[in-house]
């Protein structure tokens, strides 16, 4: 099954092995991993084909995000489980700022990436309402998170800050201890001007009786 995973532009995309904790530990049968760096997630279809996974030798593949670290490895599987069953049908995993963290297919439905405000909190909801339109089953996972503002941000930081257990690593609401990015998060914050802005930063809603002008300089620079 091959992943792909859009980042930010960089380079001409390159396929590579997946990691072989997962491939190897929790896969039941070889998958492949294809990095994409596009300026649009609409461009993915054209640029990889992920709805058509066969011409790869695949049976489905599967579109990631690129920042959610902690996404539950239950949930991987959960997909995998669902794609391997007879008949066509799409995995969903919706985000909660209205996009989608993961999208699998078992054929060709580019409907799924027309007519998409992307980057926006109508992504999974349109997405729905295109496999509506061509009657495509569709499995929903539960909502996760991505990092893309700095209430994400503390989140992140608190899970992976909490101590591992090693108990319920394959429960679907357990985060997924991503090492390599708490090392990372714990050298930003110990950054005092990065950790002084990201902790000085207040939501505007939870500040609503502020002025404009007060806002304004409240925010400048924090970010």
């Amino acid at each position: 099954m091959p992943v792909l995973t859009p980042a930010l532009p960089a380079t001409r995309p390159t396929a590579r092995p997946a990691p072989r904790t997962f491939s190897t530990a929790l896969c039941r049968r070889p998958f492949g991993l294809i990095g994409a760096w596009l300026p649009n997630f609409g461009d993915l279809p054209a640029a990889h084909d992920p709805g058509n996974p066969s011409r790869r030798g695949h049976g489905a593949a599967v579109v990631l995000n690129s920042d959610s670290p902690t996404l539950p490895t239950a949930l991987l599987i959960e997909t995998a489980d669902v794609l391997v069953r007879p008949g066509d049908r799409a995995v969903l995993g919706p985000s909660s700022d209205g996009g989608y963290y993961l999208l699998g297919l078992k054929a060709e439905h580019r409907r799924l990436f027309e007519d998409i405000a992307w980057s926006t909190e109508r992504v999974a909801e349109q997405t729905l309402e295109r496999a509506r339109e061509i009657n495509l089953e569709v499995h929903r996972l539960p909502v996760w998170y991505d990092v893309d503002d700095v209430d994400s941000l503390r989140r992140l930081r608190a899970e992976l800050g909490r101590p591992d257990s090693g108990t319920h690593r394959l429960d679907a609401h357990h985060p997924h201890r991503a090492k390599a990015t708490a090392a990372l998060v714990n050298s930003l914050w110990r950054d005092r001007d990065f950790s002084r802005r990201v902790e000085g930063f207040m939501p505007v809603r939870a500040n609503a009786r502020l002025s404009r002008a007060t806002i304004a300089v409240l925010f400048k620079g924090k970010l």
